[in-house]
Formats: C-alpha cells, sequence, structure tokens
C-alpha cells in the first residue's frame, strides 16, 4: 500500500496498478498462471509508454475526486473506474513492487467461469468506452486496440477463419490448413475432457487447451452481453 501511495505525490498521477502475482498451489492443468506472466509483460511496457489499461482490481489506488461513478450493473469495474482516469488525461503508473498474490482457479473449468462473466463484463466495457478507440489520443489508442479489442474479438475471427476456411477447400493448402484447425479444435477438446476428469493434460496440449477453452468463454460472454440481463454481482471462484 506505501508503494501504490508514494506516486500520488506527482500531481500528474491520477491511478496506480500494482503487480498480481497468481500461483498454483498444486499440479493442475490450468494455464492461467503461464498467461497472466505475459499480461504482466504487457502491462509493464504499456506502463513505460503511459498507456496502462485499467488496473488489477486486487491492488490499485485512485485519487478520490477522480473517481466517476458507474452504473450498478457494470462486470470489470477495476477496468473502467481507471480508464474513466485515463480518460481525465493523467498518468496511470504500474509498479512492480506493490505486490498482491492471487491463487489461481483449481482447474481449466473453474477458470473458464471466471472467464464467462470477464467476457460478459468486457463487451460491456466496450459499449462505454468508445472514447479509447480515437487514434489521437496517441499510445493508449494503440494499446486498448491490440490488447483488448483484438483480444476480445479473437473467438470471432477464429470463426470466420474457419467457416472462410471451410468455403476454400479444394486445393493442398487451404485442406492442409483445415486439417490442422480440426487437430487442433481436437486435442483442446480432448484437453478439456480430460482435465474435468482431474487427470494431468499433456504439457504440450494444455496451453492449446486453455487459449482454446479460453476464447469459447469468452464468446459465451459475448452471448450473455447480446442476450442476457447483465448484473454486477460475482460468484467466487473455488479454490
Amino acid at each position: 500500500m506505501k508503494r501504490l501511495v508514494a506516486h500520488f505525490d506527482d500531481n500528474k498521477v491520477g491511478a496506480v496498478c500494482g503487480e498480481l502475482n497468481l500461483f498454483n498451489p498444486g499440479d493442475n492443468n490450468n494455464q492461467d498462471s503461464t498467461y497472466w506472466l505475459y499480461e504482466q509483460f504487457l502491462k509493464d511496457k504499456e506502463g513505460q509508454l503511459d498507456a496502462l489499461l485499467g488496473a488489477n482490481g486486487a491492488i490499485y489506488a485512485i485519487r478520490t475526486h477522480l473517481y466517476t461513478p458507474i452504473p450498478v450493473n457494470t462486470v470489470v469495474d477495476d477496468f473502467l473506474i481507471v480508464m474513466n482516469v485515463a480518460k481525465q488525461k493523467l498518468k496511470i503508473i504500474y509498479d512492480k513492487n506493490a505486490l498482491a498474490h492471487e491463487e489461481i482457479a483449481p482447474s481449466i473449468a473453474e477458470e473458464g467461469k471466471r472467464r464467462i462473466r470477464i467476457g460478459t463484463g468486457n463487451y460491456q466495457a466496450f459499449t462505454r468506452l468508445f472514447w479509447a478507440l480515437n487514434p489521437f489520443i496517441g499510445w493508449r489508442f494503440f494499446s486498448y486496440f491490440s490488447h483488448k479489442v483484438l483480444r476480445w474479438f479473437t473467438p470471432h475471427f477464429m470463426i470466420i477463419a474457419f467457416m472462410s476456411n471451410v468455403i476454400l477447400i479444394g486445393n493442398m493448402f487451404y485442406n492442409t490448413v483445415l486439417l490442422i484447425q480440426l487437430i487442433a479444435y481436437y486435442l483442446a477438446f480432448w484437453g478439456q475432457k480430460v482435465s474435468e476428469r482431474g487427470r494431468p493434460i499433456p504439457a504440450s496440449i494444455a496451453l492449446l487447451t486453455f487459449f482454446v477453452s479460453m476464447n469459447y468463454a469468452l464468446l459465451q460472454g459475448f452471448y450473455r452481453f447480446a442476450f442476457k440481463n447483465i448484473k454486477g454481482t460475482w460468484q467466487r471462484t473455488s479454490r
């Protein structure tokens, strides 16, 4: 906490995000801790460009007077609150020495439930942050579009790629690409079933299973956002 508040000596700083370390207490198939290492890398680099997006809900601080009230059904409140600070053109600092620790979900299935909820909130946030799609705001536009928007719509791109591939079959190249896609999805499906039975997934397949399941959860989140009544409440992930 001392590391967080120390940055507010600078009047240009509006929010400070600490580093959340995910740890795996046992031997399970959830690859979220591996994925999170990449997220930490991106957050660090975006902080250096003054283009940090949102904050880790487990460890962040903002100046009280900069808080903008958000709708009661907001799902990813930490992201929206800090992006509203960025909208006011104040700095968002990323401090790797302000640490919080969180245990990852015990399985890919449990992680999927959390990802569905976060996915729902991501699409909700997208409809409230159109200002961040303005290329004239600088690096924050680049980081928002490349890091968030493209990732949120990856499952849609995957569907488009698969359907386009089906339409284009007829020569060796597209036939081979389609076969590779089918094999990859089959392995991911197999890995998911193995995980649900509580058995270890081979390391070579675990990351693929996590990637596909994460994007499937995002797609389910999109469906809930588009067709369900969204509530800001959440259910604790089993740990």
